[in-house]
Formats: C-alpha cells, structure tokens, sequence
C-alpha cells in the first residue's frame, strides 16, 4: 500500500517515516505546503489535484493526514480520489477546527478517550493504538550522570494543564531535600540530555493519553511516573515494571520510594528502556497500515452541511495552520464569506479575530485604523447576535488590550445581559497563564 503522508506522524516529525522498513509491501512517502517533504503542494491546489500529480510518478493509495488541526490537507479534501486517514491529537484545544472538518475523511484516529468521548459531525473516531512516539535520532541514552531526582520538562500553561499543575506543586515541595528541576521550551539536545540527567521523570497525559513525553522518558532512560487513570499506558507498560503508575494521594510517597530504593528505580528504569524500541514510530508503522488497509471508504458528510457552515468550517480549517501560505488563505475566505454572508455573525467575529492577530505587524496609523475596524468587526457580530455572551466578551478583551478600561467595563456589564453560549471557537483569551518559568 502506497501511503501519502503529512502532518506530524505519530506527534513527532517524519525521521519515523524515514526509518520505516516495511515487510509488507508498505511505501511511505512525505507531502507539505512547505518545502522538504518527498512531494510539495500550492495552499489552493485542491486534494484531488496533488493527488493526480503525485500518481504520475507513484501512485498513492492513501492519504494519511497527521493532526490536521495543525497541518491541515490541500484543498477539498473531502473529494480526494483515495482513502483519507486523519489523526488528530490536541481536540480538547482544537475542537473548534475539527468539529466539522473530520467528516471530510474516510478513517479517523485519535486518543482513548477522545474515541470514547468526542462528539464530531456525522464522524465517529477510532482508537488503534497511542498515537505518539520518541524520535530515535533524537531520544536515546546517554552516558551522563544521574544528578537530577525529578524531573518535569514540558508545558507549564496553567490555563491548559490545570490538574497537572496542581500535582507539580506536589512534586516542588520536595525540593528542599531533593534536586528538581521544572521548566519547559529546552532544545532538543538539552531537553534529551536533561531526560538522561533524571532518575524520575514525571509526567500527566491531559487527555490521561500515553503522551509525547511518555515514550520521550523511557528511551532517555528515565524512571517514567504517570498517572494510575491514564487510559492508554496498559495498552503497552506494565506498572512496576516499566512504569510507576501514581495518584493524587500517593505521588510524593512513590517519589520518596524510589529516589531512596534506587536498585528497584533502577530495574524499572532499564526495562522501560528496553521497551522503548519496541515502541518507536518506525517499529508500530506496520501495525497501523496493515489496519487502515481494512477499513472501508465512506461516503463523506462533509458536503451534507449547511452552505454557511461550510464556509465557517473551511476558515478553521486554516486558521491555526503551522503553513503560512495556508494562512493567508484565512484572509480571502473571511472577505468572500463576509461578502456572501452578511447577516452570519460568526465571519465578523472572524474578520475581528484574524485581523487582531496580524495587528502586531503594523504600527502608527495604520495600527490605529485596523483598531477600530477591529472594534466595528466586533461589535457587528455583537449586533448580530445579542444574546450571545462570547462577543460581548470579545469585545471586552479589544478593550482591555487597548487601555479602554471604561468600554472593557461596559462590555462586561452587558455581556452579564446576554444568556447565549454559541460560538465558542472564536472566544479570544490571552495565550499567558504560565505560573512558571522553571524552578529549581
């Protein structure tokens, strides 16, 4: 099976791609709207026409698009002459662009409990396996010293990762007797030498997901704490054996445990690095294709939608693209959309959001000007929509960042009044809510 892929496979990058030696008539070959990729495609080719470029020469199968909230697929996606796969991860951040967008394809992965819990548009997801995984060039064992006793590397945005938050506090008070070392942003060489530093690495999946750093952990040669609830961690390591599986009320307890049993850390320690391999992107590839090879085509319900809806879902499809030529797309869509829906709230909201982001490139007058379109935009789709809260609110936000307080205030007393909670994918909120940087 000949399988197009794009996005981030298995969350990471494509090294497990270049890696993967399939024995079973498997061929993978890489497609982006940016360069290094086997194949390359213009943000307004449609789905069906890379495909029929790319089928000159080689022909795929299947389409595999890799958290498409992120990297999302050429064109029409929904018209692809050959089977869709999508894989998405971050949904509980996402759901706004996936909630239509995943009816465009004919297979749909994600985590445990997204699959259980995920409420899409005529789309049921499916779980198969984890969806993460190391990189091996990058993630390997080092002959460093063990000098750190718990370490957490990774996202410290409280406003995302509330609960983890909480147990990293547990984890910080016992820092006046043990070295721990909080922090988040390290380069790959550092966060890959810190990991091989760490006797314990600890760790919570938001989604109770076996997440990137769960198999980062193991094949740095860490000691891998993670919590007992997590869906997906029996999936593939046993407790006491290749990991240390906590609550809330016994995480301190099991640190303490094993940083003062240090023969029991340590053969847990090495028989999760000795799992790791096996649970390399490369090395599960097979698996995967082997299932996805069985799973029938569907007729896609994207195009059963509402012709506004559409629109709207085409918008976010790209607006949170890591591509900036799809992006720029965002712009054109909202101007048609504005010209053809001009009673539909959501696409002034959307000219207020998109032109709010790109305000940090302008200055003086001109910085001005979109400010106060920024405002009409807004409060058009407020007029629009009355009752709804989450315009009202956005308008709140415009005038906090803008030094308004009065017209924040304003905003904030009228959005009490209004007892909708539609449209809630376009509700603007700070990006901060990092409690810290590192602590040592």
């Amino acid at each position: 099976m000949n399988v197009l892929c794009m996005g981030q496979p298995f969350g990471a990058d494509d090294s497990n791609v270049r890696l993967f030696r399939s024995t079973r008539g498997h061929e993978i070959r890489t497609l982006a709207a940016e360069t290094g990729a086997d194949y390359t495609f213009d943000p307004r080719d449609t789905a069906a026409e890379v495909v029929r470029r790319v089928a000159q020469a080689w022909p795929p199968d299947v389409l595999f698009c890799w958290v498409p909230e992120m990297y999302p697929p050429p064109r029409a996606v929904e018209d692809c002459p050959i089977k869709t796969v999508a894989a998405t991860s971050d949904w509980n951040i996402y759901f706004p662009q996936i909630e239509y967008n995943l009816s465009r394809y004919d297979v749909v992965l994600t985590d445990k409990l997204g699959a259980e819990s995920l409420r899409l548009w005529r789309t049921e997801p499916r779980y198969f396996f984890p969806l993460y995984s190391q990189r091996t060039p990058v993630h390997r064992k080092l002959d460093v010293e063990k000098d750190i006793d718990i370490l957490y590397a990774g996202n410290l945005n409280y406003s995302i990762h509330v609960e983890r938050g909480r147990l990293l506090e547990q984890v910080a008070s016992l820092s006046d007797r043990r070295r721990v070392v909080i922090g988040g942003g390290f380069p790959d060489d550092e966060y890959t030498r810190l990991m091989n530093r760490a006797r314990i690495a600890f760790n919570y999946g938001v989604r109770h997901e076996m997440n990137l750093r769960a198999f980062e952990a193991l094949a740095c040669n860490a000691l891998l704490f993670l919590e007992e609830d997590n869906r997906e961690v029996r999936d593939c390591l046993r407790d006491r054996e290749h990991v240390v599986l906590y609550r809330q009320d016994n995480l301190v307890e099991l640190l303490e445990f094993y940083l003062d049993h240090d023969d029991q850390a340590e053969r847990i320690r090495a028989q999760g690095a000795a799992k790791a391999p096996e649970l390399a992107g490369e090395n599960r590839w097979g698996d995967l294709l082997d299932w996805i090879a069985l799973q029938p085509a569907r007729e896609r319900p994207f195009g059963a939608l509402p012709e506004p809806v559409r629109a709207f879902a085409e918008l976010m499809q790209y607006a949170s693209s890591q591509a900036p030529g799809q992006r720029v797309l965002v712009g054109e869509q909202i101007g048609d959309a504005l010209d053809r829906y001009p009673d539909r709230p959501e696409f002034a909201a959307a000219a207020g959001s998109f032109a709010l982001f790109n305000l940090r490139a302008l200055s003086g007058a001109a910085r001005k000007r979109s400010v106060r379109r920024i405002v009409q935009w807004f409060e058009q789709a407020s007029a629009l929509a009355p009752s709804e809260v989450v315009f009202r609110l956005n308008l709140a936000f415009v005038c906090r960042h803008g030094g308004a307080t009065a017209g924040e205030i304003d905003c904030l007393e009228r959005a009490l009044d209004a007892d909708g909670c539609g449209y809630g994918g376009l509700l603007l909120s700070p990006l901060e809510g990092y409690y810290a940087n590192a602590w040592r």
